[in-house]
């Protein structure tokens, strides 16, 4: 994963999340969801905890968010993708937003 230069425009909700999102996210957080020493989760959690930012900050279905990350190198350096990463299916958002209510994060 890596950033894009010039793909965020100073002081935009993108810059900020390519910038802090370790902070923001940090790989602890997660460690109730991801509990199995089994393998990693088939996206970073990070990336996906970026992407519900964008998503509720933009009002985008899942379907409209993963093709954001697909097109908008805006989306893709916020959430931590390089140029020529893939997203994932949407439904790997939704199953995302349930975990945290499995695993008692919130």
């Amino acid at each position: 994963m890596a950033d894009l230069p010039g793909a965020d425009p100073a002081g935009s909700v993108f810059a900020f999340l390519a910038e802090h999102r370790q902070e923001l996210f940090p790989a602890a957080m997660f460690a109730d969801m991801y509990p199995s020493p089994n393998g990693r989760p088939s996206m970073p959690p990070q990336v996906l905890a970026a992407a519900l930012v964008l998503q509720a900050l933009y009002g985008a279905s899942d379907f409209e968010a993963v093709q954001e990350l697909r097109c908008d190198l805006r989306w893709k350096a916020a959430c931590g993708l390089g140029l020529y990463d893939t997203a994932f299916d949407p439904s790997l958002l939704t199953y995302f937003r349930r975990r945290p209510l499995s695993a008692k994060v919130c």
